[in-house]
């Protein structure tokens, strides 16, 4: 697979534009999306105004930062990783759907960025922008029937849920011949591999559940209204 990958991915035409590789010039033809989107509501200041920008530039560069630390590379792609997903489910939760969305897709592209597994673009839009993407439901947080103190730990298991599901369906679609090889049943197969996400869902569930972490979440509420 990886030879494959290497032959047809990485020497893909866009590599030669502007001498830039493949997966750089995709996240930055999503960053140029992302940044009309913001100029186009940027006349509503209850979606956007400098301190939201500035909220969800830390919580993407905290959230990257996490994710260098590799407590565990899988052997296919994906990695165990240090509680990455717990500043952009905060501040989906604290600043709610539209612009936890956007932060959460920013960072997927700027995952695409840092160095992306891609071999079809719906695989790739699957793997890296849909996946981040279900961080955003961290919104649901203040709307969930569970003690207050739980909320924002039971969002963490439902974004990274989301996030798993996503990985999921890609892993279906575009690796079912590995599962084959494996003499497994293709869900089964990417349902078992992409559970390297539940160290991390549980580690963002018990620092999100800790009195020091409730009284950041709390100052970033106060900060998004």
């Amino acid at each position: 697979m990886k030879e494959w990958f290497d032959a047809n991915i990485r020497g893909f035409v866009l590599k030669d534009i502007f001498g830039m590789s493949t997966p750089a010039l995709i996240a930055l033809i999503g960053f140029v999306v992302l940044g009309v989107c913001l100029v186009a509501t940027g006349k509503n200041k209850k979606n956007w105004n400098a301190r939201s920008l500035s909220q969800a530039a830390l919580s993407i560069a905290i959230a990257f930062i996490l994710s260098c630390i590799r407590l565990y590379r899988m052997p296919n792609g994906g990695s165990v990783v240090l509680c990455s997903m717990l500043p952009l489910i905060a501040f989906s939760a604290a600043a709610g759907f539209g612009r936890g969305l956007v932060a959460c897709v920013a960072y997927g592209f700027l995952q695409i960025a840092q160095g992306a597994w891609i071999i079809h673009p719906v695989q790739g839009f699957l793997d890296y922008i849909a996946s981040y993407a279900m961080l955003c439901l961290g919104c649901l947080a203040p709307k969930l029937p569970v003690p207050e103190n739980w909320k924002l730990p039971v969002s963490c298991i439902i974004a990274a849920f989301g996030r798993w599901l996503m990985h999921v369906i890609g892993g279906v679609v575009f690796f079912s011949a590995d599962a084959i090889e494996a003499g497994q049943a293709p869900f089964v197969y990417s349902g078992l591999y992409n559970l390297f996400l539940a160290p991390e869902a549980v580690l963002c569930a018990v620092v999100a559940a800790t009195p020091a972490f409730r009284r950041v979440y709390s100052l970033m509420q106060k900060s998004a209204k």
